[in-house]
């Protein structure tokens, strides 16, 4: 048994020991709530750390808020820059048909008309929002123009039901330089004008440099939350915690090893874990 499986109401290791960044994301959604606006996230660290899990973990809370949101992994490769931009309009797609099932009022039926024209603009056709396109909005190939007034009009449209739109970016350092820069006007200007556009971005250590490069007050839209290794105590928690679930537990000795090889890394104490659970 994988006691880390979906649906099993367990967190894994990767999320022990990172209360206070999940509390902040809390915050977040009961403040957007309440129709009350506040900065984006952006979380970095090395590899193996768990800023993955995370994000995913704050990308399902906000699903489970009623947000409309959309996660996506950036690429470094000139072909990850398209990929990532039909993802975004293709992934908005599924997002607003899933959200809109049991409400359409006239503003979100003018979303659903911009998201319509962002879509056939990238090219990612295909999915009918049950709308015309909307004429002159989020359709001019101008890559910052089109998100901001997407955003401006998705926004719109879920803050009159206390919802935000989220926009959740793995590997964040990775986006191009296009993109990147209207991804920060966006947020930005959401924050000027209190829309609910929120991004929680997470990525390599380099993060925050990249942001200020790509605009220099950048600094300031976000909260920026770094993310280290575990220590011992908590380490040692996330291995010992699930085994008791199952009715086992770890020889000291043993545990000993394992924390000496894991080395704080929550993606080895996962593996490491999820082996012993296997032999057990």
């Amino acid at each position: 048994m994988n006691p880390y499986s979906p649906g099993s109401g367990r967190r894994p290791p990767e999320l022990v020991g990172r209360t206070v960044e999940l509390e902040a994301f809390d915050t977040l959604l009961a403040r957007a709530g309440n129709r009350l606006t506040d900065r984006g996230i952006v979380l970095t660290g090395l590899r193996g750390v768990g800023k993955t899990v995370l994000l995913n973990e704050m990308h399902a809370q906000a699903d489970g808020y009623g947000w409309l949101t959309v996660r996506l992994e950036a690429r470094r490769d000139k072909a990850g820059v398209l990929a990532v931009r039909r993802a975004l309009a293709r992934d908005l797609v599924a997002a607003a048909r899933k959200l809109t099932r049991t409400s359409r009022t006239e503003r979100m039926r003018q979303a659903l008309a911009t998201i319509g024209a962002f879509n056939a603009k990238i090219g990612a056709t295909g999915v009918s929002l049950g709308v015309d396109l909307a004429d002159g909005r989020a359709d001019s190939g101008d890559t910052e123009l089109d998100l901001v007034e997407l955003v401006e009009d998705v926004a719109i449209a879920l803050g009159e039901q206390g919802k935000a739109f989220g926009l959740f970016i793995d590997e964040m350092q990775d986006l191009d330089a296009e993109t990147m820069g209207a991804v920060i006007a966006a947020q930005h200007l959401a924050g000027q004008r209190g829309w609910p556009f929120y991004v929680v971005g997470a990525g390599l250590p380099n993060l925050p440099r990249v942001l200020t490069e790509a605009r220099s007050y950048a600094e300031r839209l976000f909260t920026y939350r770094s993310i280290g290794r575990l220590p011992e105590t908590e380490a040692a928690r996330a291995l010992v915690d699930p085994a008791k679930r199952l009715g086992a537990e770890y020889v000291p000795d043993g545990l000993a090893v394992i924390l000496s090889a894991a080395g704080g890394y929550p993606y080895f104490l996962q593996e490491y874990g999820r082996d012993c659970c296997k032999v057990g």
